[in-house]
């Protein structure tokens, strides 16, 4: 007779992976009570947060957006100078004094503990809330240099959680957080075309991709005729394509961080060879790619979308290098091969291997 057992009603918590999630929490608490007063603020950051304010003061974000400008000196000549208006229309309604606290909780602990369940390595997510706190509010000479309303920085918990519904094979769900994340930052749009093309090379559902897609591109169309309305002739606002500087690439890497720029190609090009082992070159490749933009606009705080990303990428696949020369040491086998097996994603299908089958576009 079997033994009746009653049900497990809590899920058997990883202890390790409980540790790195306190671990994240109090470290983003301590670091926000540490880090020193803001003694430079990034131009953009200050527009954001001027806008903002206008909002909550009843006026809509078009002519808000342009105002702010206008404070700092700024004359918008283009209508790409407007970000799309969906995350200021969602942190309008936070006020002004909890809108940094909303960034540590948000941006910083979310994005952490999504990491933390998408990489192989509890460690990475320690790692990506490190990078994220710097990246916000670094410290500097005298004080700190405040980032954190950069919009960047505030897609990176929607891209973390896309590539974890991806993962797990949720592609509507999946297609659908790359859509918001594109709304956030238009230059995630690649993501799109990156998740499409990984569902045609592997007979996946093409259609949530192609819904996002088209989606996405009807609401641009839609915010470019809006703003155009509140765009001047000769305006002053910095040109982008043509910018670029021979360092663009190398600075996209290494914005902020104060790492060298060796290291930041060293945990580049870890990251693609992680990605490429795990078999999501096609859907991630776009976001890695990232720092190529640099050879024609010098945008530095861009990186800014992927290099949380790079340290999680790299520290697995640094983790990987390790597993394989002490298994090589001690006479066993790769070591990091079990944990790669439940992060690898299917390989393309072809004709040789299996028939097609039918489905759902």
């Amino acid at each position: 007779m079997v033994k009746w057992q009653p049900p497990r009603l809590v899920a058997r918590v990883d202890p390790v992976r409980l540790l790195v999630a306190v671990a994240v929490i109090a470290s983003t608490v301590a670091y926000a009570l540490w880090v020193p007063p803001a003694i430079l603020t990034h131009i953009d950051h200050y527009v954001f947060v001027r806008a903002l304010d206008r909002m909550r003061h009843g006026q809509a974000y078009y002519p808000a957006m342009r105002d702010a400008l206008q404070s700092m000196h700024i004359v918008a000549g283009r209508a790409d100078a407007f970000r799309f208006p969906l995350l200021f229309e969602v942190l309008r309604w936070i006020p002004g004094s909890m809108l940094h606290l909303c960034f540590y909780a948000f941006v910083v602990v979310g994005a952490s503990l999504l990491v933390l369940r998408l990489s192989s390595e509890p460690i990475a997510a320690l790692l990506v809330a490190v990078y994220l706190l710097v990246a916000g509010q670094s410290p500097a000479i005298g004080g700190s240099i405040r980032d954190w309303m950069l919009v960047e920085l505030w897609a990176v918990p929607v891209i973390a959680g896309a590539l974890l519904a991806h993962r797990r094979r949720h592609w509507w769900l999946a297609a659908l957080l790359v859509g918001v994340a594109v709304l956030i930052r238009e230059i995630n749009a690649p993501l799109l075309l990156g998740g499409l093309l990984y569902a045609h090379r592997r007979d996946l559902p093409r259609k949530p991709w192609m819904v996002v897609l088209g989606a996405c591109g009807a609401a641009f169309a839609v915010h470019l005729a809006v703003a155009a309305n509140y765009v001047r002739p000769h305006g002053t606002d910095a040109a982008l394509f043509g910018s670029a500087s021979p360092t663009s690439v190398f600075n996209m890497l290494t914005y902020r961080s104060s790492i060298p720029i060796a290291l930041g190609l060293l945990l580049w090009g870890l990251a693609w060879r992680r990605v490429v082992k795990l078999g999501i070159v096609d859907f991630a490749g776009p976001l890695l790619a990232i720092p190529l933009l640099g050879l024609v606009v010098d945008r530095p705080y861009w990186g800014f979308l992927m290099m949380p990303f790079v340290v999680m990428w790299s520290t697995e696949a640094l983790a990987e290098v390790v597993r394989g020369r002490l298994g090589e040491r001690t006479g066993t086998a790769d070591a990091g091969s079990s944990r790669l097996a439940h992060t690898r994603e299917p390989a393309p299908r072809t004709p040789a291997a299996e028939p097609a089958l039918p489905s759902a576009r």
